[in-house]
């Protein structure tokens, strides 16, 4: 009877043991998978907004996101293109993506039918 309680403590304190040794690292694991949640969430805001041309509230988005430095630099360094190349888009591709949401427009083709065109960005300096 003594060898059985004597058993039973011993499987009562590895339990417990692993619960103490396990509990820090299950804790640093939820915050870590809740942090990088926050990432992907921030991230996929600022690229639907950037793909609306909505830079401002991109802009907004970035300045209070918790992206890592690697991620916001580039996602500055997208703003920051998009914001060269504004100027020399037609306004009334802003005018369809904001009003409607498209990401593909309805653009005439001189003698064919109505085709779809996407937004193609170039680096057209870098291209030269």
């Amino acid at each position: 009877f003594a060898s059985s309680i004597a058993c039973l403590v011993a499987q009562i304190a590895i339990f417990l043991l692993d619960f103490y040794f396990t509990r820090g690292f299950a804790s640093r694991l939820y915050k870590e998978h809740e942090k990088m949640e926050n990432v992907i969430s921030a991230a996929e805001t600022i690229a639907e907004t950037l793909s609306r041309f909505d830079l401002e509230r991109a802009q907004a988005v970035l300045n209070d996101s918790p992206l890592p430095p690697p991620l916001h630099s580039a996602f500055c360094n997208i703003l920051n293109n998009l914001h060269r190349y504004r100027p020399y888009l037609p306004e009334a591709v802003f005018d369809e993506i904001q009003h409607t949401g498209a990401h593909f427009l309805d653009v005439p083709t001189p003698g064919l039918e109505t085709g779809k065109a996407a937004l193609v960005f170039t680096d057209i300096q870098g291209s030269t």
